[in-house]
């Protein structure tokens, strides 16, 4: 793989440490009242270099989310051709979440904010949820295809359900983190949704 060097690298690497200010930044405040003076001062440019990179507030706000799901699907790419160890791969996501300072909290509070059809990340948040309950539905699927789906479960509501799950526990655990063990109760409801025979335990 080729290295980046030169002015290149140098330009990459500001760019990268803004998205990482203003994860910081939209994470604290939310995007209404994240301003981009706030970030420029947290990352040490001005706002006309800031405004180089990222020409306006909602372009910026679009690269911390795109760049914050690259690396999440990266990290833990749904494959439904093992559907077990895709469901551990959520594990292994919200474990990595929890790592990075600021991810869960940006995410929650801009799924609320996003309801509003106003906001800029409307859009993304109405395509990332549809892409998760049809990723997760087809893994349920494999699942009950092989026979490690629990009786009852139907893959479609258990998506919906794993979903709100995820999104209620991240809330709890920003509000109390010392009494809510986000990972491993993630992983205990995923358990709930198969059979022993799945492994789910070793």
């Amino acid at each position: 793989m080729t290295q980046r060097r030169g002015p290149y690298a140098k330009s990459a690497m500001r760019r990268d440490a803004i998205l990482d200010a203003a994860l910081k930044v939209f994470a604290t405040n939310g995007y209404w009242n994240g301003s981009l003076e706030e970030i420029a001062t947290e990352v040490g440019v001005t706002k006309p270099a800031l405004r180089y990179y990222f020409p306006s507030k909602e372009e910026l706000f679009t690269g911390v989310l795109e760049r914050w799901d690259t690396l999440a699907f990266v990290v833990s790419p749904l494959d439904v051709s093992d559907p077990v160890e895709a469901l551990r791969g959520l594990v292994r996501l919200t474990e990595r979440n929890l790592s990075i300072p600021g991810v869960i909290a940006l995410h929650t509070m801009t799924s609320i904010e996003a309801t509003n059809p106003a906001h800029p990340a409307h859009e993304f948040y109405i395509r990332r949820y549809e892409f998760f309950r049809e990723r997760i539905t087809e893994i349920l699927e494999g699942c009950e295809r092989l026979g490690l789906l629990a009786p009852g479960v139907v893959p479609a509501r258990a998506a919906r359900s794993l979903g709100a799950v995820m999104d209620g526990l991240q809330i709890q655990w920003l509000t109390d983190s010392e009494s809510v063990d986000l990972v491993g109760d993630v992983a205990h409801h995923i358990e709930g949704l198969l059979v022993p025979a799945a492994g789910w335990t070793e």
